[in-house]
């Protein structure tokens, strides 16, 4: 564990804080929810938002320590399971945004907006991430 946090770049640092950021986040929102008893739905589809987020985060984090692995096979994997758990923990926050979108235009209600906007900023920093380490997999499988 110690030789992979060695190998890790600034820029390599500098995501494994948005990912804990967002990580945080995803934990949080499930927490801090509010919930009506008669509505079970908006509670299943909270836990598996968050759920899919975590996940996707632990295993995005899990295949950036393999990627910088000396051995090219066990790289490519790691370059791919990172691609896998970033694709996964992108469709939590873009279920929320679409839905606090939803919300929000159809009470007009602001505070939903403002949260809308929040899961669209998180769903665009991991869009930014997924879109870096697939040109980086283009540019090494050429």
């Amino acid at each position: 564990m110690q030789s992979v946090l060695k190998k890790l770049r600034p820029d390599h640092w500098a995501w494994l804080h948005a990912k804990l950021a967002i990580l945080v986040w995803a934990i949080l929102f499930y927490i801090y929810t509010p919930y009506t008893v008669s509505n079970v739905l908006q509670y299943v589809i909270t836990l598996l938002i968050s759920i899919f987020t975590v996940v996707g985060i632990l295993i995005s984090v899990i295949g950036l320590s393999l990627a910088l692995s000396n051995s090219i096979s066990r790289s490519r994997h790691g370059t791919n399971l990172e691609i896998s758990g970033l694709w996964l923990a992108l469709t939590g926050p873009l279920v929320l945004c679409l839905a606090f979108f939803w919300i929000a235009f159809d009470e007009n209600n602001g505070a939903f907006t403002v949260l809308a906007s929040l899961a669209y900023a998180v769903f665009a920093l991991l869009l930014v991430r997924l879109v870096i380490v697939m040109s980086f997999r283009k540019k090494v499988t050429l």
